[in-house]
């Protein structure tokens, strides 16, 4: 089969996720996320263009956390903006940990405006941004992804305790790319050593959980959001180590308990997932790897105590 671009892979996402809020399809959506993910084309590796933050940068970050801390209330201003927006995918660890903790503090504190908010959002959730390089080998643009999956759950946190400025339209487009990452990310990395954190399927799967509890969305969303996400883990091909199966499972939870249609649709998945998984190569050792992803991922929802019963019964079932 003719390899398709992210491109094209985009415009076949976002017709099934209108189907999906429509009610055209519904299982159908399984196999339909495989073959997108089975037959999207890989690109070359090209560089990362990365803007290396001066000490003045760093000093206005540091600035304004120290001001906070003690006690006084800085108001955000356009230079911290844009050291937001220039520097999130910086090198350095400890600059992008400060970025996560200016725009907490920022936040926490009321101190950022709803314009400055909607800059935010809007940039980071661009797929330049929130996709860049994620269709070539492993690369430093990772790190810019994952920064850009934090900052943008941290906004959907805002928006949804007091802020209210993201529009039916904001959360629609965004949903189309926060399910196109799902199913093109393959970087399984977790914590690199003097690098920092990378994490991003913990990140796609926070950032769901928190996109499930905006009542903007309608059960076709919700839908799509784990179809996505459940595809794109299932399709992996390196192990998970570093706990990104339990926040995964925190996030199918969170669904289950909000209506019994999640548990089918889940279970559904599970059905396919398993005749795929009962027909694998032994000598394979991706599909060993797969095989491990999946059961660490139904270890993490039987030992919740919340899982429905019925969902409980899938995953034991040979």
């Amino acid at each position: 089969m003719v390899k398709r671009s992210i491109t094209e892979v985009q415009t076949a996402l976002v017709n099934l996720h209108q189907q999906l809020v429509s009610g055209e399809i519904y299982l159908d959506a399984i196999p339909k996320i495989d073959s997108l993910i089975e037959n999207v084309k890989h690109e070359s590796r090209t560089p990362v263009e990365i803007a290396e933050p001066e000490h003045h940068d760093q000093q206005i970050l540091t600035n304004f956390v120290s001001d906070v801390q003690a006690g006084q209330h800085p108001q955000v201003d356009a230079e911290l903006i844009n050291v937001i927006l220039k520097f999130a995918n910086a090198k350095s660890v400890t600059f992008r940990r400060m970025i996560l903790v200016t725009v907490e503090s920022a936040l926490e504190n009321n101190l950022i405006s709803t314009e400055q908010l909607k800059t935010l959002f809007h940039h980071f959730s661009q797929p330049d941004i929130l996709l860049a390089h994620i269709d070539q080998a492993t690369n430093q643009a990772a790190f810019g992804r994952s920064i850009a999956v934090n900052i943008l759950r941290l906004i959907l946190i805002a928006d949804r305790s007091g802020y209210f400025f993201l529009t039916q339209d904001d959360i629609s487009s965004f949903l189309n790319v926060v399910g196109l990452m799902a199913i093109l990310e393959r970087d399984t990395r977790g914590f690199v050593e003097g690098v920092g954190w990378v994490h991003l399927f913990t990140g796609m799967a926070n950032l769901n959980n928190e996109l499930a509890e905006h009542d903007e969305l309608v059960r076709g969303n919700k839908i799509f959001l784990m179809a996505t996400l459940v595809e794109g883990y299932k399709k992996i091909e390196h192990s998970f180590s570093m706990g990104e199966n339990e926040d995964v499972a925190n996030f199918l939870l969170k669904l289950f308990q909000q209506h019994q249609l999640y548990q089918d649709f889940f279970i559904e998945q599970l059905k396919v997932w398993r005749s795929e998984l009962n027909s694998f190569n032994p000598y394979s050792k991706v599909l060993w790897v797969q095989l491990f992803n999946y059961r660490h991922l139904m270890q993490s929802l039987i030992i919740d105590g919340n899982l429905p019963e019925k969902v409980m019964k899938a995953i034991v079932t040979d």
